[in-house]
């Protein structure tokens, strides 16, 4: 009997891949890099001007924003995607998608030059600002990062409003600031969660 290879789909890309296939093995791994180097999140040295601050990145094609900087919420996009079930929030990043978008991406920094996750505005220069969603690298959660982007947008964007919330750690958090139902825009309510659930060191697909 012939045996057919299977393919099956990555944890993290949710590529089908048939695994010990040196093609796909290939593919995948050129796909899932970014991902890895989000989750990994690694000093970069070219960040220090950055260090416990802020790098800005617009989704306005005029704005020419560096490419890595688009691919890095891209990809935080779709991580948050995995966690919950939302359609992609990372399309209107993608480099190869050049178009007019009034979105305002802050990524974290640390102060040891570390990306921490990213927290994007909608309409950041309309009379009404919008935290539309905010993703934090799994292994930095719950060190204070979310509360620092907090306060910077309180300050950057006063009373800005804030789509959702669609987690409940996003919900639990509103409640813990008074965050007034006024204040909130668009769905609200708590969507599924997503696939795969993440932790400080691992990763897990959920149950069903």
């Amino acid at each position: 009997r012939i045996r057919v290879p299977r393919s099956s789909p990555c944890l993290l890309c949710d590529m089908l891949y048939v695994q010990g296939h040196p093609p796909d093995t290939r593919a995948h791994r050129k796909k899932c890099s970014l991902y890895h180097a989000v989750l990994e999140a690694e000093p970069r040295e070219d960040l220090r001007p950055f260090s416990g601050q802020f790098f800005e990145v617009s989704a306005e094609v005029s704005a020419a924003p560096p490419r890595w900087a688009k691919l890095y919420v891209q990809h935080c996009g779709r991580l948050f995607c995995r966690e919950i079930t939302m359609d992609s929030l990372g399309s209107p990043w993608d480099p190869e998608w050049g178009g007019h978008h009034p979105l305002l991406a802050f990524i974290a920094v640390s102060d040891d030059c570390r990306m921490q996750g990213v927290a994007v505005i909608r309409n950041p220069t309309g009379d009404h600002p919008v935290l539309a969603w905010t993703w934090i690298v799994p292994s930095m959660r719950n060190q204070g990062v979310f509360t620092r982007i907090w306060n910077m947008l309180s300050k950057r964007f006063p009373n800005f409003y804030v789509e959702g919330p669609y987690s409940a750690e996003m919900e639990s958090y509103l409640q813990h600031r008074n965050v007034p139902v006024a204040q909130r825009c668009g769905g609200q309510y708590i969507t599924e969660p997503g696939p795969v659930r993440f932790f400080a060191d691992r990763i897990e697909r959920r149950r069903p």
